[in-house]
C-alpha cells in the first residue's frame, strides 16, 4: 500500500451552518471529518483519505460525505453520522474499486441506502 492514498472521500466541515457554532466548537461537518480522519487512520488496511470540503450544496439536509472523481459517478450521502463511517468506508471501497465509480444502489448497505441524496451517472451516461 501506498504512503499516500489516492482516493478520496470529501467531507463537508461547514454542516449545519444553520446552527450557530461559537468560535470554541466545532460544527457537526467538523465533528464528522474528524471522525471520518480517526476512522481511517485505525485502519491501515483502507487506501482512502478524507478531503475536508466547506459546502457539499446539502445544507438543507447537513451532515453530508460524498465521493465523485473525474470521469466518474457522483454519489452524496446526507445526515451522515459517525455510526455510518464503516458503512461509508465500505462503498467508498467499492466505489474505489470500479473504473467509473458507477455502482448500484443496491450494493449501498441499509443503513445508508436512505442517506443518499445525489447519485448522478458518469460524463456521457446521460447524453
Amino acid at each position: 500500500m501506498s504512503d499516500k492514498p489516492t482516493n478520496v472521500v470529501f467531507v463537508c466541515t461547514s454542516c449545519d451552518h444553520n446552527k450557530p457554532v461559537s468560535n470554541d466548537r466545532v460544527s457537526e461537518g467538523g465533528s464528522l471529518a474528524i471522525a471520518f480522519v480517526e476512522y481511517l487512520n485505525s485502519r491501515e488496511d483502507i487506501d482512502l483519505a478524507v478531503q475536508k470540503i466547506a459546502c457539499l450544496s446539502g445544507c438543507l439536509k447537513p451532515c453530508n460525505v460524498a465521493l465523485r472523481g473525474r470521469d466518474r459517478s457522483t454519489f452524496r450521502f446526507s445526515h451522515v453520522t459517525e455510526q455510518n463511517i464503516g458503512a461509508i468506508t465500505d462503498f467508498g471501497n467499492l466505489y474505489w474499486g470500479t473504473v467509473d465509480g458507477d455502482v448500484g444502489v443496491e450494493e449501498l448497505a441499509q443503513e445508508i441506502r436512505s442517506k443518499l441524496t445525489i447519485h448522478t451517472p458518469p460524463k456521457g451516461r446521460w447524453e
